[in-house]
């Protein structure tokens, strides 16, 4: 269950990440627990349940919090739902950001952090330093070292949503032509790309709430399981 989000993604596996996370608090899988609530957290603020969002997020952090691998995914999930709300303290996103940027080795993780961080930019204002995570961003998708596609579609909708924003038509049009060669892994996102378009297409009712902003934040995952699982396996194993 705890894995599902890999297969299906928002919104089908919501329910899974959830209860998943109750059983495996319940077993005492209290650090894989806390994994699927960072994805459930921002699952639940893709559906408009900002509130119940933070308080699974704050149940996340105050286990994994001393775990320095997680810093990163922590700060990113909880900007990632900070930007869903009604008022989202943009300053404090970029800070929580700047904290652990520099600390992410992996291309997949630096796309959605510099992607979340532009977003803020954008909403400040700030078109010079949001143009310098656009061009990392793009840098790395021009030679990806991960294997996930769906990140492709986000990446490119924050930055035509952009250069859109700013009135740079051509840059605007550049971008746009990327998404014609994009394949989605999960078939039930392209009708949202492609209303997010203006395909004049409806996407389903799962995403209206997405649908209210023009722009996209992304979460990451851990999708590893940890050693605190094959402990309690070898605990009970050789009992």
């Amino acid at each position: 269950m705890r894995f599902s989000e890999i297969v299906v993604d928002f919104p089908h596996c919501t329910a899974d990440l959830l209860s998943g996370a109750e059983l495996l608090d319940a077993a005492g899988f209290h650090k894989s627990a806390a994994y699927s609530k960072l994805s459930g957290a921002v699952h639940l603020a893709y559906s408009g349940d900002v509130d119940s969002a933070r308080a699974l997020l704050g149940a996340a952090r105050k286990r994994l919090t001393n775990e320095i691998r997680d810093r990163a995914i922590l700060a990113n999930n909880a900007v990632a739902i900070e930007l869903l709300s009604q008022s989202p303290d943009l300053t404090s996103c970029i800070d929580e950001l700047n904290s652990v940027i520099c600390t992410v080795r992996d291309d997949f993780s630096r796309v959605v952090l510099h992607i979340n961080r532009l977003i803020c930019l954008r909403l400040i204002g700030d078109v010079g330093r949001a143009r310098r995570d656009i061009d990392l961003v793009e840098r790395i998708l021009s030679s990806p070292k991960f294997g996930n596609t769906d990140i492709f579609w986000n990446a490119y909708f924050n930055i035509w949503a952009f250069f859109r924003a700013i009135g740079d038509v051509v840059a605007e049009k550049r971008v746009a032509s990327r998404f014609g060669s994009l394949i989605p892994d999960c078939p039930a996102y392209q009708s949202y790309w492609d209303a997010r378009l203006g395909q004049n297409i409806d996407p389903p009712p799962e995403f209206s709430f997405l649908m209210r902003f023009d722009f996209h934040p992304e979460y990451i995952s851990h999708w590893q399981l940890d050693a605190e699982g094959f402990r309690l396996l070898r605990t009970e194993f050789v009992r």
